[in-house]
């Protein structure tokens, strides 16, 4: 899904080395694309499956890993 995949990049991002210059800003580029993305599925996600707020609501699993 998504959601993974972003959290997988989201993860290899700081054990990839730079060895090009131009590279840490490719990296912060493609960092900030994966927490959109992954930002932007749990905000369907949520749209989709969740009602109207309720305290007392179990609502839903918010990954920021991959499993």
């Amino acid at each position: 899904t998504i959601i993974t995949r972003a959290n997988t990049v989201l993860q290899a991002l700081p054990k990839a080395s730079s060895t090009v210059a131009g590279d840490d800003a490719k990296k912060l580029r493609l960092q900030g694309e994966a927490l959109f993305l992954r930002a932007y599925a749990h905000f369907e996600l949520f749209r989709y499956y969740c009602g109207n707020y309720d305290p007392a609501g179990l609502g839903m699993v918010y990954m920021e890993r991959p499993t």
